[in-house]
């Protein structure tokens, strides 16, 4: 662990209730965050702890996970302030001293490629893996009653403060969005499992703002699943990720626009739009694609439900629902004449 971090510690320890040092880089205490015990004062399942390098805090209470930079934001900003200031003080010497060899080197021998190693904030030093919280916890339990496939739970996290994750993953996005709004995280990768963006989504009823999309980059679109998408076999296109939790080898574009998977892979690509034959978006998309001999699904008009996962809430098994997919899957001509009689807009 970096002396900073060490350092730190010891200086927030000093106001948390029961803490102490366990060992090298392993540090104990009572959850400020959850309180730990309101019966038994000497609880304590809070730690501190170092991996690969940096480190983290981790209540095996209310399952708090985050890195130690935003556990003391959310104890003590000045604290946090002068950690940051401390951390980019010693990343610019560490980086100054890095380049000065590199340079000798390049100096002394034949040219070489080097490759900064650079730390990267990973989603996990922010949020938590819905894996991780108890079943009783309101964000479990929304995704256990959409009936969402549990192998997806250490891929989808919560946190209690989107607007905080997003700036620590995107410094110069994310100013506007609300303090403390608490949200469902889902992020978006690469092939090479890098973070492109993330969705979050509300559990607040009353909010105006059900999903909100981050992009790191604000031009580029977004695809959800090319982390664990097979190019080399068929594949199938859906607007929302969590529709695509349900069909094999699936990606979803976050919009309405799934003829912008196309600029992305080569695989020979099904298109799912939701069920909504009245909404002139769709309508207007979907025969598009058709007219450009996409494959397309046209539902049939005994399913009533607007999208998957709601097909799957009513009761429908995922394998249904992906042979009703495979068998009202059309192209040219006969998706034409099949959308025409789907559409409920003439």
């Amino acid at each position: 662990m970096l002396y900073i971090d060490s350092k730190y510690i010891s200086i927030v320890g000093a106001q948390l209730r029961n803490f102490k040092k366990k060992k090298e880089n392993l540090y104990n205490c009572s959850c400020p965050i959850c309180g730990d015990s309101s019966k038994k004062k000497t609880k304590a399942r809070g730690y501190f702890y170092e991996y690969q390098n940096s480190a983290f805090y981790k209540c095996h209470n209310c399952h708090a996970s985050m890195s130690l930079q935003f556990f003391l934001k959310t104890y003590s900003v000045p604290l946090h302030d002068s950690y940051a200031l401390e951390k980019f003080s010693e990343v610019q010497k560490s980086a100054t001293k890095v380049a000065t060899k590199v340079t000798t080197n390049i100096l002394k021998s034949k040219p070489k490629t080097f490759k900064l190693d650079e730390h990267k904030p990973k989603i996990q030093d922010f949020a938590s893996p819905i894996l991780d919280l108890p079943d009783a916890h309101y964000a479990k339990v929304y995704l256990i009653n959409r009936r969402i496939p549990a192998r997806f739970y250490e891929d989808v996290y919560f946190t209690s403060d989107f607007k905080s994750l997003v700036l620590s993953l995107f410094p110069d996005t994310g100013s506007k969005l609300y303090d403390n709004d608490s949200r469902i995280v889902i992020p978006f990768y690469d092939q090479d499992k890098n973070l492109l963006g993330l969705q979050g989504r509300s559990l607040d009823a009353e909010t105006n703002l059900r999903y909100i999309t981050i992009k790191a980059e604000s031009d580029k679109s977004l695809i959800y699943g090319l982390d664990r998408f097979n190019h080399g076999t068929s594949g199938y296109v859906v607007e929302g990720p969590i529709d695509s939790m349900f069909i094999p080898n699936c990606l979803a574009t976050a919009n309405s626009n799934l003829e912008f998977s196309y600029t992305r892979t080569n695989a020979d690509l099904t298109l799912i739009y939701d069920n909504e034959p009245r909404n002139k978006e769709i309508l207007k998309l979907m025969e598009k694609s058709i007219l450009n001999n996409r494959k397309v699904c046209v539902w049939p008009n005994n399913i009533h439900c607007k999208d998957i996962n709601d097909m799957i809430i009513s009761g429908i098994s995922e394998n249904d629902v992906l042979n009703i997919i495979q068998s009202r899957t059309f192209s040219g001509l006969s998706a034409m004449l099949e959308f025409n009689q789907w559409k409920k807009i003439k």
